[in-house]
């Protein structure tokens, strides 16, 4: 699949907001307070904003769900996804680890495998969306999570693109499209940074937002 986008719009839009993240690190905990694993499956919750979690879903001219979301029924939790740290050989998901975010399973409809979250940049809309890899022009980076302040067990995600380490890095937000779908997207400013919290796929409590 492809969608137009220019080096110069991302190297500008990636420059608008970064941010160089302090060099010390500890464990990210889900909801229950866990450490968070990079063998187990989560579900991204949203505190904020009144809509559900994370998942994938169709935009535009798609055929296969490569669209990062969030749902907006506030009663679904959305798509689980799993953690590859960059180094890999790590136990436990810490902040600031360059981490890849993939599906639990193969997006087959996509071509590629494993099924990661990537970013593609959109010169129309002026914009890098989140989406499962399947396109051929992504922007190649990797994320991060961050203890987000004024949230208990909330953390922001940003994208790091490539480069040398530390990486500059933008956080992640929620953007309603034409279609109102609540899209993910590379943020340009700090001040509407996604929160999320971390609930282990199969436990079965109710998450409080």
């Amino acid at each position: 699949m492809e969608m137009r986008t220019t080096t110069f719009f991302v190297l500008f839009l990636l420059s608008a907001f970064t941010s160089y993240l302090p060099s010390s690190t500890a464990d990210v905990l889900d909801m229950k307070g866990n450490s968070v694993l990079y063998s187990s499956a989560y579900y991204f919750l949203i505190p904020q904003n009144g809509g559900g979690g994370l998942g994938i879903t169709r935009t535009g001219n798609e055929t296969c769900p490569l669209s990062v979301i969030q749902n907006s029924n506030s009663s679904v939790y959305g798509t689980p996804v799993k953690f590859r740290s960059d180094p890999p050989g790590f136990l436990y998901v810490g902040e600031l680890d360059y981490l890849n975010i993939q599906l639990p399973y193969d997006l087959k409809c996509s071509g590629a495998t494993p099924s990661d979250w990537t970013a593609l940049g959109d010169d129309e809309k002026e914009q890098l969306y989140v989406k499962i890899k399947g396109y051929d022009n992504t922007v190649s980076g990797l994320f991060q999570i961050r203890s987000a302040p004024g949230y208990f067990l909330g953390y922001n995600l940003l994208f790091c693109p490539s480069g040398p380490r530390p990486r500059k890095c933008s956080y992640l937000a929620v953007e309603v499209d034409d279609g109102e779908n609540r899209r993910l997207v590379v943020s340009k400013s700090d001040e509407n940074r996604l929160v999320v919290k971390f609930k282990k796929f199969g436990e079965r409590f109710k998450a409080s937002a």
